[in-house]
């Protein structure tokens, strides 16, 4: 099985194999032609079998999310299927214990880029993934101040402002 080599924004270098790089569907045209966007990016480097190739955004990935994002790819290699996107119901959505232990173990701020990052990549499988993550973990039975501290939102609305939002939801759903 044919491995690219990719490189991260930091110049940290990452094994991935050809069938991986098929998640994304701004990589998957380049690994379906063969072809890197600049052909004098292509190093053979340690086998015949192993390619350094520049993807497109890879350049602008940090190595801590590539990593991420390798390690994701590269489990979801034959048999293994990521899960699927359930259509409307979430609640069927499941993950695998991998799975689990793969976002269990990154910190919000990883967690953050790399759901980005998916979205950015044309990764539908591993943003929706991201998502439901951040939802089981950080925001499902939490408190707003909890939910607003995860993202990063301060909470400036005055007094009057919160009351007047609390009678407009009391209004609107008793329409």
């Amino acid at each position: 099985m044919h491995r690219y080599v990719i490189k991260s924004a930091d110049d940290r270098k990452f094994q991935i194999v050809e069938e991986a790089l098929r998640w994304s569907d701004v990589w998957k045209p380049q690994v379906a032609d063969k072809k890197p966007i600049n052909p004098d990016s292509v190093n053979r480097i340690d086998s015949p079998e192993e390619t350094e190739i520049e993807l497109s955004g890879c350049s602008k990935i940090e190595g801590s999310t590539l990593e991420l994002l390798a390690e994701w790819c590269n489990h979801y290699v034959g048999l293994q299927r990521p899960p699927t996107i359930p259509e409307g119901d979430w609640s069927g959505f499941r993950f695998s214990e991998w799975d689990k232990q793969f976002f269990k173990t990154m910190s919000p701020v990883q967690l953050k880029t790399l759901t980005m990052t998916a979205k950015r990549l044309g990764m539908p499988l591993l943003f929706a993934s991201c998502i439901r993550s951040i939802y089981v973990v950080h925001v499902e039975g939490q408190t707003v101040e909890k939910v607003r501290a995860f993202f990063g939102e301060i909470d400036d609305f005055t007094y009057e402002e919160k009351e007047y939002a609390r009678y407009e939801r009391t209004w609107l759903s008793s329409v």
